[in-house]
């Protein structure tokens, strides 16, 4: 034994640091375990992936290890999350915790933990200025801009996570965030002069013991060479079974006639007879200063310039429509009566027709690279201005921006060029219909990221921890590793301690209808109304579908409101956030979700009695990545599809049990997991649960009892001869 590991033992053995630190702290072996496990990694330097069930404290079973690393190898661990809400838990929660183990062992150990997020989080303050002084502004913007005042006044950090924002003011803090848009670190004067909110953040992450990051930072500052980011060898990465999402959120686009406009219309917008934006802007800040009064010929290029991009902006104009005119013809000949997206493969890009979208492509590429070399050539007129004093800040200003959209320019070309003439063989490519008359857009995403996360995320990292509390399927890592890119790593279990077989009831609806026919959503809503009624609220019911979650909304609103009982649906009464607070308040309110709320909502307590899964969550078949994926695998259904929902119905039943003192019933709509041989996979997937199968009528009978308490529960099971109980089998 290391005095690392003999450090990780008197931290969580019973009566060690952690419970002195911690009241009411009791010692759990799965803990122990996974940290001298996480603490054998950094240690030797190897790669761990461990499952973690709830209630284990996998949060601290990770950051004590590495704050002891950080510490005595004098290395900085970096953290990674998926959601911002584990983000800031562990920053404000879980590190002040494993700070105060870290002190309570010596004295002199304070492990400094920072949080980074992306650029898009933090306010700029030239965006800020430039906006608050600005005659004329956008009237909804300058309305943000005068509720912000108070805070800007105050923050330390210029966190927007420090504000309570609406999903439209969310929108419109984007025009004064951070972003690479207009930023540039070598004129940025809030940079130099270390009042750039980002900035700091970033100086701040280097000089700390534990980053905590997200998992698009994390990708994203590979993508800028690893300039963000300390330099460190130790990787932990939490809620790491959504690493596949982030990374192909990484890599996608989506090309439309308006992204494609805003993006040209930041350097040269006509309106009219007139020309706006940065070029022309400039173009007159540099005559206005006296740039071009040593020669007649330079003022006179430069007039041509304006004159000239304009006429490129006016040609890419109708080329860019042009090309969509022809991907929605193409749409139209793939796509059958009814569907939403048309996927282009290679046999596609053979066909005839498909020449004339490769023409229009190949014309908006020369556009683009056209406008680029008036772009460019204001560039360094704008820097020798600068550079020789005639520009101050507002040719600072412009001097970013423009170098901001050559960079942009250059991607956007790059895309336009792989999406229509030169396919990665690694990509994905597919046409969407945005509306009846609103055209189309063309997505493009990567067909497999583990190769590229495990030589470029992974590639110099000697330690690498990978947790999450749903890894495994039918007790295998096999879909996690293939989608992650690890070869060899040791692998951990850990199951929760929570008894669910005295806690958890799982009762399989046995004579819900199919979805196809007529009355099935009707006896959804009964089900839900039902085991609302017998819970007196407390009801999570989760859907895989918005439009039947908003059909069950709009129908049980009046019974249960006639019964004092409030229903709220995600996306039309609240965020999901403010819904899950609203359970754990103990509300008499049932509350539909979907998507978003099977995963990251903790309510433990009383609050959730009652958890309704409405159908399995299989991915739509039609989605052409999940197409595409498929086609990967030899068996697509029962290697791809059925592991894919099994993890996911693994997280939304992980939403029913949260604490030692939790007791509650899940109800299941979908007769799958009884009727088809794949079904098995869902129950045994499930943490040693009693589960029944019995009818509609008795569902709220059933789920009253159960909650009420194991002896009731108990004596009614065994008296309703239709039931057919059965075990869950154990993890």
């Amino acid at each position: 034994m290391t005095e690392f590991t003999r450090f990780i033992e008197s931290v969580f053995e019973p009566g060690g640091f952690l419970s002195e630190v911690l009241p009411g702290y009791e010692s759990r072996p799965g803990q122990l375990d996974m940290a001298l496990r996480v603490a054998e990694s950094l240690e030797h330097g190897d790669t761990l992936i461990a499952e973690a069930g709830t209630g284990i404290g996998k949060s601290l079973a990770y950051l004590v290890p590495a704050a002891w690393w950080a510490l005595t190898a004098e290395e900085p661990v970096i953290v990674s999350t998926y959601t911002r809400a584990l983000q800031e838990q562990l920053i404000l929660k879980d590190v002040p915790v494993a700070q105060r183990v870290m002190r309570r062992a010596q004295e002199s150990w304070t492990p400094n933990a920072v949080t980074l997020k992306g650029r898009a989080n933090y306010l700029c303050r030239e965006r800020w200025q430039a906006e608050v002084g600005r005659r004329g502004p956008d009237p909804e913007l300058a309305g943000l801009v005068q509720r912000l005042k108070p805070w800007v006044a105050e923050t330390k950090t210029g966190d927007k996570a420090e504000l309570a924002l609406s999903e439209r003011d969310d929108r419109l803090f984007a025009r004064l965030s951070a972003s690479t848009d207009n930023c540039s670190n070598t004129v940025c004067r809030m940079n130099q002069g270390q009042k750039c909110f980002f900035a700091r953040a970033r100086s701040a992450a280097q000089k700390a013991d534990l980053v905590v990051v997200n998992h698009a930072l994390l990708f994203s500052d590979q993508g800028a060479g690893g300039t963000v980011l300390p330099a460190t060898t130790r990787l932990i990465v939490d809620e790491a079974h959504h690493l596949e999402a982030a990374a192909t959120r990484q890599f996608s686009y989506r090309l439309t006639v308006e992204s494609i406009a805003r993006h040209v219309d930041g350097l040269v917008e006509v309106k009219g007879t007139a020309a706006e934006g940065v070029l022309p802007t400039a173009v007159g800040m540099l005559a206005g200063a006296g740039a071009f009064v040593s020669s007649a010929e330079q003022s006179s290029d430069a007039l041509g310039r304006v004159r000239s991009s304009v006429h490129d902006v006016d040609r890419l104009t109708r080329n860019t429509r042009l090309l969509f005119d022809r991907i929605h013809e193409a749409f139209d000949a793939l796509a059958s009566s009814g569907e939403s997206s048309a996927r282009i493969q290679e046999s596609t890009r053979r066909l005839p027709d498909w020449s004339e979208v490769e023409i229009a492509a190949d014309d908006l590429v020369h556009d683009l690279k056209s406008l680029e070399q008036h772009a460019q050539w204001l560039e360094r007129t704008l820097s020798k201005a600068v550079n020789d004093k005639l520009l101050g800040e507002p040719g600072e200003t412009a001097l970013a921006a423009v170098s901001a959209w050559i960079e942009e320019n250059a991607l956007m070309t790059h895309r336009v060029s792989t999406a229509f003439i030169d396919p990665d063989a690694n990509g994905v490519y597919w046409i969407e219909r945005q509306g009846p008359i609103d055209g189309c857009s063309f997505n493009a995403a990567p067909l497999d990221v583990g190769e590229w996360i495990a030589g470029s995320v992974f590639a110099d990292k000697e330690t690498i921890v990978l947790t999450s509390a749903t890894l495994t399927v039918n007790d295998s890592f096999q879909l996690f590793r293939k989608q992650s890119g690890i070869a060899e790593a040791t692998e951990l279990v850990a199951p929760s301690p929570f008894d669910y077989a005295s806690s958890a009831l799982v009762y399989v609806v046995s004579d819900i209808p199919e979805p196809s026919q007529r009355d099935y959503q009707q006896r959804v809503d009964e089900v839900i109304g039902s085991v609302g009624l017998a819970l007196e609220g407390r009801t999570l019911a989760l859907f895989t579908s918005h439009r039947h979650l908003r059909e069950a909304a709009a129908a049980l609103r009046g019974p249960l409101g006639d019964r004092g009982i409030e229903v709220l649906a995600q996306g039309v009464d609240a965020p999901p956030q403010e819904l899950a607070e609203r359970l754990r308040l103990g509300d008499r309110i049932v509350v539909l979700g979907a998507q978003s709320m099977w995963e990251g909502i903790d309510i433990p307590g009383q609050g959730l009695s009652g958890l309704i899964v409405v159908r399995l969550p299989f991915d739509v078949p039609s989605d052409p990545l999940i197409q595409a994926r498929s086609e990967l695998f030899a068996a697509p259904f029962y290697e791809y599809s059925v592991p894919r929902a099994v993890l996911r119905f693994r997280q939304g039943f992980g939403r029913l049990i949260r604490s030692t003192e939790d007791r509650g019933v899940c109800v299941l709509l979908d007769r799958r997991v009884i009727a088809k041989s794949y079904g098995r996979s869902f129950l045994k997937s499930l943490p040693g649960c009693r589960v029944e199968r019995g009818p509609m009528s008795e569902v709220g009978a059933v789920a009253r009892e159960w909650v009420e308490g194991a002896g009731a529960a108990s004596s009614a099971a065994e008296q309703r001869q239709e039931s057919h109980a059965e075990t869950g089998a154990p993890r």
